[in-house]
Formats: C-alpha cells, structure tokens, sequence
C-alpha cells in the first residue's frame, strides 16, 4: 500500500466541483450568472453574464473576486423547465422530497435551503412556471415572493455576503 499524504481540496477547488455539480444537475444552453453589490464598498455596478457550461470554470476565478469584494454570486439555468424554491426551511425539506425530487439543493444560508425543481423535460411558458413555482413555495413553506421563472439563487460554493450571516461566519 503507497502512503499518499492527505491534501485537503482547496476552497477553490470544492467551489469548482459544487458550481459544476449544479450546473451539470439543471443542464441548460446558457446559465445566467449574476454579481450584485452586497454593501456599500462593493459599489453599485451589478455583472451579468450568460455563460455556457463549458464557459462557467474559466469564469469562477473572476467570481471568486468578486465573491471577496462583498458581491452576491447568484445565477440560474436561462431554461424555464427549472424553477425555483427558494428559503425552504428545513423542517420542510423531507415533506418537499417526498413530494419531487430536487434536481439540486443549495443551502443558501444556515438553516434555509435552495431547492431546484426540474418541472418539464422541454420549457415551459414562463407563467406556468411562476405558477409553479408559487405553488411549490406556498406548499412547502419557501419564500412566495422570490417564486417566478427568473428567479435567481445563491451559486453553491460561494459565500452569503448578508451581514447576519457574514457576522454569524465569524463568530463561530
């Protein structure tokens, strides 16, 4: 048996596997990634990009930048047949599971998860997935106002630039 020292992944690295792993679970044409100023210092300028699959590991050491610089990275897959649960608690994940099955789980902050629904194997129209997407956050406790075909969520491997979370972070 060889001896291979143990070398923990780097936080760069376990970012590139949980951005792949989401992508590759909601696969779409185009994933719209998004940098929205989080505090003051960051500015006000907000980045978009539409970015293939194959495009989304080149970009991450830019949104890892950004990500340091106090910008929310959020995204989606530009593909209506995936919705949207967002800020499902906890205790209702395992009723939301046994009901459909997630395509992918975010956990977005402690304690509030990120469900992504794949509601159709084609697009569906857009108000057919606000409808549905309504109807999965009333039903499992999410947040009803973030429930809509564009809704964005947290891109998995990147930090909550919230101050409650950020302050809670440093407190542990």
């Amino acid at each position: 048996m060889t001896n291979i020292p143990y070398r923990p992944r780097s936080g760069a690295e376990r970012t590139r596997e949980a951005v792949l792993r989401w992508a590759a679970a909601l696969p779409a044409a185009r994933y719209l990634i998004t940098a929205v100023p989080a505090a003051p210092e960051a500015g006000t300028v907000t980045h978009k990009r539409f970015l293939a699959y194959e495009e989304l590991e080149p970009a991450l050491p830019w949104l890892a930048q950004l990500n340091a610089k106090h910008f929310h990275v959020v995204g989606r897959p530009w593909d209506t047949r995936h919705i949207l649960v967002d800020d499902v608690p906890l205790a209702s994940f395992d009723a939301l599971v046994r009901w459909c099955t997630p395509a992918a789980v975010v956990e977005s902050s402690p304690g509030s998860l990120q469900a992504w629904v794949t509601v159709a194997e084609e697009p569906v129209e857009p108000v057919l997935a606000d409808a549905l997407a309504k109807r999965l956050a009333t039903r499992f406790g999410g947040d009803r106002f973030a429930a809509r075909a564009s809704q964005a969520g947290r891109v998995p491997g990147f930090t909550n630039r919230k101050a409650r979370h950020l302050d809670a972070e440093r407190n542990m």
